[in-house]
């Protein structure tokens, strides 16, 4: 995915280069099982026209990310 990701203990950011209308956006999106945090604050945009990947370590909410946005 084109775009830069901010590196700091707030919202991670990815946005998209050029005029591509976002197919998926999010800003400030978490989700939490109980007390246990699954998502901290996340703030995405995914391009329309694009093939784009989600890549990361077991565990890390990747599978949780991709149910919210369906």
């Amino acid at each position: 995915m084109s775009g830069s990701m901010a590196r700091s203990n707030g919202p991670r950011r990815c946005r998209v280069r050029g005029d591509m209308e976002p197919v998926v956006s999010t800003e400030g999106l978490r989700h939490r099982y109980g007390r246990r945090t699954a998502l901290a604050p996340i703030t995405l945009d995914i391009p329309g026209g694009r093939v784009v990947g989600l890549v990361g370590p077991d565990g890390v909410g990747k599978s949780t990310l991709l149910g919210l946005i369906a």
